[in-house]
């Protein structure tokens, strides 16, 4: 973006502003941390009256101590699976999951089915704090196996991203 251009933003727009969305991981860290400056940061936008909602595939364990602790408004956990709100002692399911148990057992079952297939692939760490999707850890898969493991969630009726921090199943 130009200086003058930002300039101009900065000058007439900024106290228009009342909502921040971002996402977390390579966006608001910096070696896979928070630092002060981001909590300064976020305490002076709130100060401000100015929200920030943070939008991440990390788990719903890890999202639900961020919308906690840290001075933002909102927070999306799972690829948008779920959403924690700042105050509040709950979340809500973004997506439509009738049975949990039966949700996660079928999560499970693609999973074991690729690994069949990539038997490379290991189940994230964090996978036991998640909800809405299933996610195994990035290892060295070709652009071509990357296509495979997407149609073979699709043929099952799941959705597949990756990020450079997991690989993730999920509800459409």
């Amino acid at each position: 973006m130009s200086k003058p251009l930002l300039k101009a933003i900065t000058d007439n727009r900024l106290g228009d502003i009342r909502l921040i969305a971002t996402d977390m991981d390579g966006t608001l860290t910096q070696g896979d941390k928070f630092n002060s400056n981001l909590i300064q940061t976020l305490e002076k936008l709130a100060a401000a009256g100015i929200n920030v909602l943070i939008v991440t595939g990390r788990s719903a364990g890890w999202v639900n101590a961020i919308a906690t602790y840290l001075p933002v408004v909102e927070a999306i956990a799972e690829n948008g699976g779920l959403l924690y709100w700042h105050d509040a002692e709950r979340c809500q399911f973004l997506t439509k999951i009738g049975d949990l148990e039966q949700h996660r057992q079928k999560l499970a079952a693609v999973f074991q089915l690729l690994k069949t297939k990539f038997p490379q692939i290991q189940e994230s760490e964090d996978n036991r704090f998640r909800l809405t999707d299933w996610t195994f850890d990035v290892q060295d898969l070709s652009l071509t196996e990357l296509n495979q493991i997407n149609n073979i969630c699709l043929s099952e009726g799941w959705s597949f991203t990756y990020s450079n921090v997991q690989f993730d199943i999920l509800s459409y």
